[in-house]
């Protein structure tokens, strides 16, 4: 009887605790949400990854060659992971040549490399350690001998070793822990090779400023990895979630696809809040992250996006739900220090085992712009020298700057360097991004016959920088300083993009290119707004960037008159300046804002309404043009021409006009003058002789 009353007890109280597991587990799941099998594709299960330790092919030269190679762990559990070499040795090597490859400073495994098995593909099993989450290195020691034998120089160009680009890292049975905002901008964006896409979705009728804050979120992803394949869609693109996935639209703004996921995604809205929503798709075997931004009224987006642009900001993110009152518009100003960092990279080490170090990326839009000089800053630390003829030669942009190694001055109370090294600014302006790696030479002993186990070496900290000068505006607006005035630290807040009224896919895409021009994004503090809701006021006091021209809007075509481009019949005029109107695809020119003198106006306009108003060409010319202009045009061959010389010509003839007008008025004072003093003269030479008259 009291094993009935005892089992009774129990099942009464485990039904009266089963509700609180129940909720328990709601929460935990929270963030994972069913769908029904044709809303996602892509399976995780037992998925792949790879990534290739470089873009090009590493060279080991010498007796003693030493590489590095580094590899970032985003996942929270991999299952496997194997490291492959693809190599290839000199046909002259003997016996005891060797490669060795150590794995975070231990060794993995040597191999022979003689001539005779002159390529190799070498595979090592990673283990438990070397998968944990965080940064790893993996090093190879190449050992070359081309002839036995004592006091042999093995120091000649046919001692080499080859690592190819198809080297790399697989990555199997990855999964990952229940996606949570910290995580943020993984998986959106995240290392390896992969040529995976990310989908930004608006909604098919996007508000200015849901647009504003997608194209600011694009831009900031897209500097994070410039590889990514990140796409701005509607929601009319998008049948199947099929990409990490971030929505950003207010409430109300979904209308199909996305309304429905949202909905059971269970996602909440305050008055005055920015909501972010993480979470993970499900259906059976299947899964997609996706990330909502919305809130009651798409300004409020706009207003608080900087909590995903702005790194401190992004950094303090948790949980898997935030409703946000308040975020600290912190206004950015564009870095005139471009550190090491910057770059890409960290504190690194040069010398004899690793004479050159990776190359490292930084986009040039807003150095393209200075007409000055920049500087290399760096902060170094050295072996005693062993040599005079050690050299630390900087590459920027495939051009050498030397740094004299000879004449480093005194160390600071750390023990660093501190070297400037002056760079022409038409170095910066070679390509679109700069290209920046260290190289050292005279590391390495040629003697044959004097051995040591002495290491030269560099070492440079990270906070190493790029100064360029910083950018002010020219009393006219000027093409060639592009993002200039837009981006300088007088316009923060002021900028004002105006766009149509009617936002279509194509008005999406070439916004995305336009914003490509300003690399620094948290530095352009623009907004955007449809011409319809522009009111005078905002007019007359910011600047201002128009994406179309006068077939677009009614109030550029009010002001035709005051344009620098002549228009007849709501068509351009570009004879004026020796281009073919026939040949023009699209237009871009710069004049004082005709709402107010002291602002400048920028207009990117197709020639025609069918012509896109932006395109790359344009963009390109943009950020690599350095002569003056005030007009250019894109010919429907895709070449870029400019009023340059119009330009040119006229400053020159007025200031050969100031001259001339100069000393036209010294004349006419001088002849005024004389003219005055002649009269005074006569006027008392007549008066004597009157008194002299009356005299007598």
């Amino acid at each position: 009887m009291k094993s009935v009353k005892w089992m009774i007890f129990i099942w009464a109280l485990s039904l009266a605790i089963q509700p609180f597991f129940m909720a328990g587990q709601a929460v935990a799941q929270s963030n994972r949400v069913q769908v029904k099998d044709d809303w996602i594709r892509s399976s995780t299960e037992n998925k792949t990854e790879t990534q290739h330790l470089s873009e090009d092919v590493v060279i080991l030269y010498g007796q003693e060659g030493h590489t590095e190679f580094s590899y970032q762990m985003d996942k929270e559990k991999v299952e496997s992971s194997t490291l492959t070499l693809n190599i290839e040795a000199s046909p002259l090597l003997i016996s005891p040549s060797s490669l060795t490859v150590m794995v975070d400073g231990e060794i993995e495994k040597t191999i022979p490399v003689s001539g005779k098995n002159q390529k190799k593909s070498i595979q090592i099993k990673l283990n438990n350690a070397q998968l944990k989450k965080g940064s790893h290195r993996i090093q190879l020691a190449f050992y070359g001998v081309l002839k036995e034998g004592l006091c042999i120089n093995q120091e000649t160009p046919a001692n080499w070793l080859k690592v190819y680009p198809e080297s790399e890292l697989t990555f199997k049975g990855i999964q990952t822990k229940d996606l949570t905002l910290d995580s943020f901008p993984f998986p959106f964006i995240q290392t390896g090779d992969q040529q995976e896409q990310t989908d930004i979705v608006l909604p098919n009728s996007p508000d200015a400023a849901e647009l504003e804050a997608a194209i600011k979120l694009y831009r900031t992803l897209k500097n994070k990895n410039s590889q990514r394949d990140i796409k701005l869609i509607q929601e009319k693109d998008i049948k199947q979630v099929a990409h990490p996935t971030i929505a950003v639209g207010a409430k109300g703004s979904w209308d199909g696809r996305m309304k429905s996921i949202e909905q059971a995604a269970g996602i909440k809205t305050e008055s005055n809040h920015l909501t972010l929503a993480v979470r993970t798709l499900t259906a059976k075997k299947k899964e997609q992250p996706i990330l909502f931004i919305t809130a009651e009224k798409p300004a409020i987006i706009a207003e608080k996006i900087n909590v995903l642009t702005q790194p401190e900001l992004t950094g303090q993110l948790t949980g898997t739900d935030l409703l946000l009152q308040k975020v600290t518009a912190k206004t950015s100003k564009p870095s005139h220090h471009i550190r090491l960092k910057d770059f890409g990279g960290n504190d690194l080490t040069v010398g004899t085992k690793k004479p050159a170090s990776d190359h490292y990326y930084y986009p040039k839009a807003l150095i393209a712009n200075q007409k000055s000089g920049a500087k290399l800053n760096l902060s170094l630390k050295k072996s005693a020298a062993s040599s005079k003829a050690e050299r630390l030669t900087v590459m920027i942009n495939d051009e050498p700057h030397d740094v004299p190694l000879t004449k480093l001055g005194n160390k600071d109370a750390d023990g660093f360097y501190h070297v400037s090294i002056p760079v022409d600014s038409q170095v910066l302006q070679k390509n679109e991004y700069i290209d920046l790696q260290f190289v050292t030479s005279g590391f390495k002993n040629m003697e044959s016959c004097r051995h040591t186990d002495e290491e030269g070496w560099i070492f440079i900290d990270k906070s190493s920088s790029l100064q360029i000068p910083e950018g002010t505006s020219s009393d006219t607006p000027d093409l060639a300083a592009w993002p200039l005035p837009f981006t300088s630290k007088a316009q923060q807040g002021k900028i004002l993009i105006i766009i149509p009224d009617q936002i279509k896919r194509e008005t999406i895409n070439q916004m995305a290119m336009l914003t490509e021009s300003f690399s620094q994004p948290e530095a352009a503090q623009y907004h955007l707004i449809k011409a319809s809701n522009v009111t005078n006021k905002q007019l007359e006091n910011h600047s201002l960037i128009f994406f179309g021209g006068i077939q677009t809007f009614t109030l550029l075509k009010e002001k035709a008159d005051d344009l620098i481009v002549p228009t007849n019949k709501d068509q351009y005029d570009v004879s004026t300046f020796g281009m073919i109107n026939e040949t023009t695809a699209r237009i871009v020119w710069t004049q004082p804002s005709v709402w107010n003198k002291e602002q400048t106006m920028t207009v990117f306009s197709g020639m025609n309404a069918a012509e896109a108003d932006v395109s790359n060409e344009v963009i390109h010319f943009l950020q690599t043009n350095t002569e003056t202009a005030t007009v250019a045009i894109e010919s429907k061959n895709k070449d870029m021409f400019s009023n340059h010389q119009t330009v040119s010509s006229t400053s020159s003839d007025l200031k050969t006009g100031e001259k001339q007008s100069s000393s036209e008025s010294w004349i006419y004072f001088a002849c005024i003058a004389a003219l005055i003093l002649f009269v005074l003269v006569m006027m008392v030479y007549f008066v004597r002789k009157n008194r002299k008259k009356t005299e007598f």
